[in-house]
């Protein structure tokens, strides 16, 4: 569901949605002494989410701020055999471990001259069983010449795990990890670009708390 308000200076926007995922699978094995078995995948999620935005528009400003929210309503993994757990030195696996994440954010992109923009973000997230985060965001277009744009962004963007990371285990090939902290990637990026001439791009990533 999408609604959208607008005024001359100022608009509000709120969108709602549902999500209902589900998944199930059997596959053949063969044991040397209990000869074949099946094993088999049983997963069910449902999510709500939806965010509230609102815009506005003075002066050499563009501000956007708002608030985000993801609700797991049901994150259900189940696995198992066709033969007790026990024969196979494994465990059954039946979780449904459910992850709220909220989120505030912020944005104000300034005209300080018609041939240079500078944009300024920051965004503070939320989820259940990991620290607050903060991701800011310093982005900047100057038009050196009427064929020549130089474009800097730097950031920090975030990932919290999803169940199935974090929880899923059956103490032989998938091994939980319920202390999985959040993902963090920090970009610089910067690309002079000339008209109808070869782009030269530099872009560094960092990847940081993935285990």
């Amino acid at each position: 569901m999408f609604l959208q308000y607008s005024a001359d200076h100022s608009s509000l926007t709120a969108r709602l949605g549902y999500s209902d995922f589900s998944y199930r699978g059997s596959y053949p094995y063969l044991d040397a002494s209990l000869g074949h078995y099946l094993n088999f995948d049983d997963t069910r999620g449902q999510t709500l989410d939806g965010e509230l935005s609102y815009q506005w528009r003075g002066g050499m400003h563009r501000v956007v701020a708002g608030v985000s929210f993801s609700r797991d309503l049901q994150a259900s993994q189940k696995n198992f055999n066709s033969v007790p757990a026990a024969s196979l030195g494994t465990t059954d696996v039946d979780i449904n471990t459910q992850v709220n994440r909220s989120a505030l954010f912020v944005q104000d992109t300034l005209q300080l001259h018609e041939s240079l923009t500078l944009s300024l973000g920051l965004r503070l997230d939320s989820a259940t069983g990991q620290d607050d985060t903060t991701s800011p965001r310093l982005g900047a277009i100057w038009q050196v010449a009427p064929d020549w744009t130089l474009k800097f962004l730097t950031g920090r963007a975030y990932r919290s795990p999803n169940a199935y990371e974090a929880q899923f285990g059956n103490a032989t090939s998938y091994l939980s990890n319920p202390s999985l902290q959040s993902e963090t990637v920090h970009n610089y990026f910067s690309k002079p670009v000339p008209i109808e001439e070869l782009e030269k791009l530099l872009l560094q990533t960092e990847v940081h708390s993935v285990t």
